[in-house]
């Protein structure tokens, strides 16, 4: 994930809102997996962030799970394969307050993570979307550590000690 670590040492983060999955049509038109519960990000007018560069949404629609959408200056279906892969983004500022069990990647990414027991168990390296929950790669000690952002799993997290608490009987 190229939003990674580097986020939390930045004064105003930036939150992933869309990765680029490929093209639609001959005119630039870009095929977007939205990783944000405000898809009005994606309305027509939108302003985001490509490769640091404030972009404008011309037109959107929702297409079998993903956004499909014409951003300003990008007309041909050759500049729009060149962004495959990349991501949308916002600055933090931006972002609507959220209720107290949501959290943006970058609060989670790097985050300590210990069991309801008290053992610790790494950091929280990477988050995969899978459709349903995200889930949490938890690096520590030679060894990956796969946890489901389930709340029968995630029983407490602390974005200001930067802490996780989980409980494992309850995947394993």
């Amino acid at each position: 994930m190229s939003h990674g670590a580097d986020e939390k040492h930045q004064a105003n983060p930036k939150v992933l809102v869309g990765i680029i999955l490929g093209t639609k049509g001959v005119y630039g038109e870009l095929k977007i997996q939205p990783h944000t519960d405000n898809l009005d990000r994606f309305l027509p007018g939108s302003k985001l962030l490509l490769l640091d560069e404030l972009v404008e949404i011309e037109h959107s629609r929702f297409e079998r799970g993903n956004y499909i959408v014409k951003i300003n200056n990008i007309d041909t279906l050759e500049q729009a394969r060149d962004l495959q892969g990349d991501i949308l983004e916002i600055h933090s500022e931006y972002l609507s307050s959220t209720s107290t069990d949501v959290y943006y990647y970058y609060h989670i990414l790097d985050m300590d993570v210990w069991t309801r027991d008290g053992e610790y168990l790494g950091k929280i390296s990477e988050i995969i979307s899978t459709g349903s929950n995200d889930v949490y790669v938890v690096s520590g000690e030679g060894r990956d550590i796969l946890i489901p952002a389930l709340s029968e799993v995630v029983l407490d997290v602390d974005v200001d000690v930067r802490k996780m608490v989980v409980n494992l009987q309850e995947f394993l």
